[in-house]
Parts: C-alpha cells; structure tokens; sequence
C-alpha cells in the first residue's frame, strides 16, 4: 500500500510538472535577456515551432549540479561518452533543441578536441560513417551526428541534418525568428528554457481518456508559450501560456489548482516536503492567458530527489 500511495503521488507530481511544462507561453517581458549561442542560431530550421535549451556552462556552477551530477556516475552521461568520446560534464556548454513538431534536431556547442572538424566516435550496432557535402556522419539510420567545426556539432534524423548542411548554402534559409525572439524575453539566469509558437501540437503525451481527457483537449489549443527554470538556489520555473480565449484559459487554470489540491490532499503530513513543494505552486489566469509559478527551495527539491531516488532503488 506504502508503495502505490508513493507512485501514486509521484504520477501526480509528474502530472503537475508535465502541465506546467505544457502550458508555458510568453506573455512576460522579464528585465535580463536571454539568447541563442551565434553559432547555433543560423543552423535552426526555418521550420521549427519549438525550440528548448540547456546552458551546461551556467547550470555547473549550481548546487543542483554539483549535487547531483557532478562526481557521479550517470548511466546515460557514461554511455553517451562511451559511444560519442564526448563528455557533456566536460566539453558541452549549450543545448538546443528545435522541432518542428515532427522531428527534432539538437544543435550542440562546445569544445571537441583541437582538430578542427574531430568525428564522434559511435560505437553502437549498425554504426555507419558516410560523406555528405564534406561533412562526416556517424550513427544509424535514426539518428547521426556531425560536426559542422571544432565547437559546434548537430545530430538528429540522418535526413534533418542533411537539411542543415544544405542550408548554410541556401541565402533564403533563415531561423525563426519569432522564436528568437521569444527566447530573448526569457531571464538570462535560466539554465533551462523552451519556448513554441504552437504549444498545442506538441501535447500528444497527455492522456485523450480518463480524468485528464478534457484538460488535454483545452491544453491543444495553446498557442504561443514560453517556460524557463533557474536552479541556482533551488527550483524557480516559471511558465506562461496563451490560449484563443478567456474561457479556455480559465479552464485550464481551474483544471491544474483541481490537481494540485488533489496531490496536496493525497499527501501524507509525514511527508513535509511534497507539502511544501505543491505549496510552492502557483496557477493565475488573466484574459487569455495562464501563468504557472514553481518556487521550491533547494532544501525541498534535494530531499523529494533523494526520496524518489530511495523508491527507485527500493
């Protein structure tokens, strides 16, 4: 019974999260800037309509780095240096992801040897290395990776990165930059961000029966959304989202308070942490838009990480 009520409240954790995720819009303008590395911006695809990042460089200097990577043998961070000779605690400082809602591509800035144009070294079955315009490919046939220099390396759908290396050639090929712009009102504190400009075609992974069914049908309606997290001293996400019209935001803000008062009901008073994290959320709505607000102390977000981290192994 222990074990299911601690899945269960992890689900609607997760359930939280998923839609805070999900309904990040940019109605703010906050003060500092952030942007997209030079070198990465003019590779996204004219047709992206999203676009999420990672700066590495910025998230090493906080605790929950140096707690929780730092020093420890990650499963996923040791294959990919294995299969890659890259280490993404040593030589990757900026992520970016661009999807145009049916593929994605990661765009990937960082320090990759002193010879210019160094080649990953994948090593998993099916592993195949071709020539395309110059540029080495190696993987598979879902995924490969290139380096297009000594600091900037993209990987995705063979076909994808094929289409990146035509554009550098092609003058009419330009970056979104609507997307650009939403990333320039995101703080330049965050270390993770995302923002889209059709929120709703990227909400697939919400359920389309049960509890949850009439809320994924308002959520397919967002529009432009926006969503940025600094762990410097804890978590502080915030997430906005736009929708056609007042009564679907409200239906929306009413939907994520109904299931953060159900978790919060479904915790135990011996869990003081899980209490506080759900008290650190906030859901407003004005006219057609829903702000999510997560402000979690580093001594709440270590304790619930370690917790679930005990349950996995248990």
């Amino acid at each position: 019974m222990a074990i299911e009520r601690s899945l269960s409240l992890a689900r609607m954790a997760a359930c939280a999260g998923l839609a805070a995720v999900l309904l990040a819009g940019c109605s703010r303008k906050p003060a500092a800037n952030a942007r997209v590395d030079a070198a990465l911006a003019p590779l996204i695809p004219a047709d992206s309509v999203m676009l999420a990042g990672i700066r590495l460089d910025k998230l090493k200097d906080t605790p929950f780095y140096k707690t929780f990577v730092e020093g420890r043998q990650i499963p996923q961070l040791e294959e990919f240096a294995k299969r890659t000779g890259l280490d993404p605690r040593r030589d990757l400082w900026e992520i970016v992801l661009a999807s145009n809602g049916k593929s994605s591509v990661a765009l990937v800035r960082g320090k990759f040897g002193g010879m210019f144009g160094q080649e990953p070294r994948f090593e998993g079955s099916g592993a195949l290395r071709r020539n395309y315009k110059g540029y080495s490919l190696q993987g598979n046939q879902e995924a490969v990776v290139t380096f297009m220099n000594a600091s900037v390396a993209v990987a995705g759908p063979p076909r994808s990165v094929e289409a990146i290396i035509d554009g550098r050639d092609d003058a009419k090929a330009n970056p979104p930059q609507a997307l650009l712009d939403m990333v320039h009102q995101i703080p330049g504190t965050a270390q993770i961000w995302m923002v889209t400009t059709a929120g709703g075609s990227l909400i697939s992974a919400l359920p389309q029966t049960g509890n949850l069914s009439n809320l994924a049908r308002a959520a397919a309606s967002l529009r432009q959304a926006s969503l940025f997290a600094d762990v410097s001293h804890g978590l502080d996400l915030k997430a906005y989202g736009d929708y056609p019209d007042a009564a679907t935001a409200k239906q929306i803000h009413d939907a994520l308070r109904g299931l953060i008062g159900i978790g919060r009901l479904s915790t135990k008073a011996s869990q003081p942490d899980m209490l506080k994290f759900f008290d650190s959320i906030t859901v407003t709505a004005h006219d057609a838009k829903v702000d999510v607000s997560i402000d979690a102390p580093f001594e709440v977000l270590e304790k619930l990480i370690r917790q679930a981290a005990m349950r996995k192994v248990g």
